[in-house]
C-alpha cells in the first residue's frame, strides 16, 4: 500500500519552488520529487534530472503513445508531462511523492487512481503576481502576458469546489511554508496511520494463511554453510541437516574430538565438510578462520551463530573470567562473525544469519545473571541487525533468531522444573528439525517450545507479584540449584 502523492499546482511566480524547496531541505527523507519531463530548453543553472527530464517532442509524444505518461500539457510550443515511472521511481523508496504540475495536468491526474492530495499555491494577487514575473528579467512582454492568462484561468480552477484540498496564499514566505508544513504533517500522519492498519491486518492474514498452508522450503544445496559450536549438541544436528539438504557444512568449535566426530558423521552422508579449530572467545582465531574459510570456500550463504557458554553460577560466585568469557563467546563471537561475512551478504543481497539465542533472553531465570543478561544482548543485537537490513531494503539477506528453553545436550545437566509434564526438556533432534524448518521457511524468529512466546508476552504484562508467584509454582526459582556441571569448563569451574 503506497503513500499518496501531493499535486502542487500554481501560477508561474507563485513561489512553488521555493515552498518546495524549504520543505525538502527540512525534510529529505520523507518527501521525494516526481521530476516532470519537458521540450524545452534547460535554463541557466537547469539540471537534467533533477530540475526537469530534458527530452524530445518525438520522444514524448512516442511514451506519450505508449500510455507511460500520468499527465502531459502543452504550453507556449513546449511540452510538459509527469511519467509513470517518475513517480513510480519516489514511491520505491518509501517517500511522498511531490508532483508539481499546472491545471491541465490537475485535471488529467485526477482522473487516474492515484487519488492525490492536491495543494494550490496563490500568489497574493494577480497585480503582485505580474511583479514577480516583471522582476525575473527573464521573461518577455509576450511571455508575461500567456503567463497571466493562464494565471487568471488557474486561479478561476482552483475556486471550483473540492478541487484542491488546500488553497495556501503565498504573500508571507514563513506563514506560507507554515501552513503548507502543518498540512503535509496532518496529512501525512492520517495516511502513515491507515498504512500502520492496513499492513498489521495483511500480516495477521498472511500468518492464518501460513499456518494452514506450509510454506515450501528453500534450497540449501550448494549454498556454503557455517555453524559456530558444531562440535556437539544442537550444532552437530544442524551440520548433519544441512548436509543432508547438501549444502557444503564448515563446522567451527573449541572442542577439536567433537568437531572429527561430526566430520565423521556428514562424510557417512557423502558430503564434504571443512572443519576449524576456533576458540570462539578470540577475535583474533575468529578472523583467521574466516579468512581462511572465504580462501577454500568462497563466501558464506548462510551463518549459524549457535556456540555458547553457561556457567550456571550467581552473580558473586562467577569469576571475572567467566563473566568475560560468557560475552565473549554468546555475543561478542556474534558480532564478529557478522562482520566477517555480512558485507558480501549485503553487495549480494542474498544471505542467511541464523542466531542461536534462548528463551531467557526473552525474561530471566534465577542463577545465572551472565548467561541471560548475554542472550538478551544476543536478541538485542539480531533484532537490531535485521531493521538495519530493512532500512537498507536488503530483503534478500535473511535472519532467524532461534530462542529454544532447556534442550537435553548437557549443557544444563541436571536443570528441571517442578512440573516436569508442563515444562518438559527438548528433545535435542526435535529442536534441530524446528530451527531448520525456520531457516528454510525464512521465519525471523523462532522460540522453541511455541508455549514460550506466551510466556514472553506473560513477562512484560503482569505485576511483579503474580510474576514472581508463576516462577515459583513450575519451580523455575529453584531450576538452576539442581545443576550438575557436564562440560570440561564448568566442572573446572565449579570445582574452585
Amino acid at each position: 500500500m503506497a503513500l499518496r502523492p501531493v499535486v502542487f499546482s500554481g501560477p508561474s511566480g507563485s513561489g512553488k519552488s521555493t515552498l518546495l524547496g524549504l520543505l525538502f531541505k527540512e525534510f529529505p527523507n520523507e518527501f521525494g520529487f516526481s521530476v516532470s519531463h519537458t521540450t524545452r530548453q534547460p535554463r541557466p543553472g537547469e539540471v537534467g534530472g533533477k530540475h526537469y527530464h530534458f527530452t524530445t517532442v518525438e520522444e514524448m509524444e512516442k511514451e506519450i503513445q505508449h500510455g507511460n505518461f500520468i499527465e502531459h500539457a502543452k504550453f507556449s510550443n513546449n511540452m510538459y508531462g509527469t511519467s509513470k515511472q517518475a513517480v513510480q521511481d519516489v514511491l520505491k523508496n518509501n517517500k511522498i511523492c511531490l508532483l508539481d504540475i499546472d491545471e491541465q495536468g490537475v485535471k488529467s491526474i485526477k482522473k487516474t487512481d492515484l487519488d492525490p492530495l492536491c495543494v494550490f499555491i496563490a500568489p497574493p494577487s494577480l497585480k503582485a503576481l505580474q511583479n514577480r514575473l516583471n522582476d525575473r528579467g527573464t521573461e518577455t512582454a509576450e511571455s508575461i502576458e500567456r503567463r497571466m492568462a493562464t494565471a487568471t484561468s488557474a486561479l478561476q480552477y482552483s475556486e471550483e469546489k473540492g478541487v484542491y484540498d488546500i488553497i495556501i496564499v503565498n504573500d508571507i514566505l514563513e506563514a506560507a511554508y507554515k501552513k503548507l508544513k502543518e498540512f503535509l504533517l496532518q496529512m501525512s500522519f492520517f495516511m502513515e496511520l491507515i498504512i500502520l492498519m492496513y499492513e498489521l491486518i495483511a500480516s495477521f492474514f498472511a500468518s492464518i494463511v501460513r499456518w494452514l498452508i506450509p510454506v515450501d522450503h528453500k534450497s540449501v544445496s550448494g549454498e556454503v554453510c557455517l555453524i559456530t559450536g558444531a562440535g556437539n549438541g544442537i550444532g552437530r544436528l544442524m551440520a548433519i541437516e544441512f548436509a543432508k539438504r547438501r549444502a557444503k557444512v564448515v563446522l567451527w568449535d573449541f572442542d577439536k574430538e567433537g568437531l572429527k566426530e561430526t566430520s565423521a558423521m556428514i562424510r557417512e552422508l557423502g558430503m564434504d565438510v571443512y572443519s576449524e579449530v576456533c576458540d570462539l572467545s578470540k577475535k583474533d582465531e575468529i578472523k583467521a578462520a574466516a579468512a581462511k574459510v572465504k580462501q577454500e570456500f568462497g563466501e558464506v550463504n548462510i551463518l549459524v551463530n549457535n556456540a555458547g557458554v553457561a556457567y550456571c553460577k550467581q552473580l558473586l560466585d562467577l569469576t571475572e573470567h567467566e563473566i568475560e568469557n560468557t560475552y565473549k563467546v554468546n555475543v561478542l563471537a556474534h558480532i564478529w562473525t557478522i562482520r566477517e561475512f555480512l558485507p558480501s551478504m549485503l553487495e549480494r543481497n542474498h544471505g542467511h544469519i541464523v542466531n542461536v539465542a534462548s528463551t531467557v533472553g526473552l525474561f530471566a531465570s534465577a542463577g545465572m545473571p551472565d548467561y541471560c543478561s548475554s542472550k538478551h544482548a544476543a536478541v538485542g543485537l539480531h533484532n537490531s541487525v535485521f531493521l538495519d537490513l530493512q532500512n537498507a531494503e536488503k530483503y534478500g539477506v535473511k535472519t532467524t533468531l532461534v530462542c529454544p528453553y532447556l534442550i537435553h545436550t548437557g549443557m544444563f545437566n541436571g536443570v528441571h522444573v517442578k512440573y516436569d509434564w508442563i515444562l518438559p526438556p527438548i528433545n535435542p533432534q526435535d529442536c534441530a528439525d524446528i530451527i531448520i524448518n525456520a531457516v528454510l521457511t525464512e521465519q525471523n524468529m523462532v522460540a522453541i517450545p511455541g508455549t514460550m512466546y506466551i510466556f514472553h508476552i506473560l513477562s512484560t504484562i503482569l505485576p511483579t507479584r503474580a510474576l514472581i508467584a508463576g516462577y515459583k509454582f513450575v519451580g523455575a526459582d529453584k531450576a538452576i540449584s539442581y545443576f550438575k556441571p557436564n562440560r570440561p569448563y564448568q566442572v573446572e569451574s565449579h570445582a574452585k
